[in-house]
């Protein structure tokens, strides 16, 4: 039998709950403008410095779970926009 385990670990993504809370946080800005300015705010470590769209999660997803990452067993596929920091 063959199966493929693996582990998406998403970061803060621009879902519509996430873009209210963002709105909610500055509630002088466009709700295009709330989301930036909630990451540069609480996540100022971020490589891509926005919310990461649903489809980059899904995408991420497909891949982890399709024959075509066979060789990635077990992993834990970070999708987080380079929030965290580590050493390769």
């Amino acid at each position: 039998m063959q199966v493929t385990v693996n582990t998406i670990l998403p970061g803060s993504t621009g879902t519509e709950r996430v873009a209210e809370m963002a709105q909610g946080l500055f509630p002088d800005l466009s709700v295009e403008e709330a989301g930036p300015e909630f990451m540069k705010r609480d996540h100022p470590l971020s490589f891509i410095g926005r919310l990461i769209k649903p489809w980059e999660i899904a995408d991420s997803v497909a891949f982890g779970s399709s024959p075509r990452a066979f060789a990635t067993n077990g992993a834990a596929l970070r999708v987080d926009g380079g929030l965290v920091y580590h050493i390769a």
